[in-house]
């Protein structure tokens, strides 16, 4: 799958989800398109590779059916701190994703991907270390 996303790695990630550890690297391709390719620490194995988009992409606004301001409350109702970062995807399943990055009170950042749809909480991951850039 990393082969099929040739580019350049913009931002490198070390996050804790349900116990296992994975590295996260944003790649920004040629033709502008940031995709988020998950691997597994232990056995380098692709868990995950969603694409990044903005919030008024077609492809990812015409699947929201709850709102960004109800995503953030779903995910600080489960993790209270300061929102640092919101970042839209679509999974690879074609999905779409909002993943809210929370600071917490004790400082650890928190990431809650809530289903764009459903507003469902999908994943929760705790960050240890971020080198990179942050898309704001």
């Amino acid at each position: 799958m990393c082969a099929k996303r040739k580019g350049y790695i913009v931002k490198v990630e070390y996050e804790v989800e349900s116990k296992i550890p994975l590295y996260k690297f944003d790649i920004e391709t040629r033709d502008g398109k940031v995709w988020e390719v998950e691997c597994t620490v232990e056995t380098s194995r692709i868990t995950e590779v969603e694409e990044e988009v903005k919030a008024d992409d077609p492809r990812f606004s015409s699947q929201v059916k709850i709102s960004e301001k109800t995503a953030i409350a779903t995910a600080l109702a489960r993790h209270p701190g300061k929102v640092m970062e919101v970042e839209y995807g679509l999974e690879s399943h074609g999905s779409a994703t909002y993943e809210v990055d929370i600071e917490e009170d004790d400082t650890e950042e928190v990431m809650v991907e809530i289903d764009a749809t459903t507003g469902k909480i999908t994943g929760i991951g705790y960050e240890n270390y971020q080198i990179g850039v942050h898309r704001f």
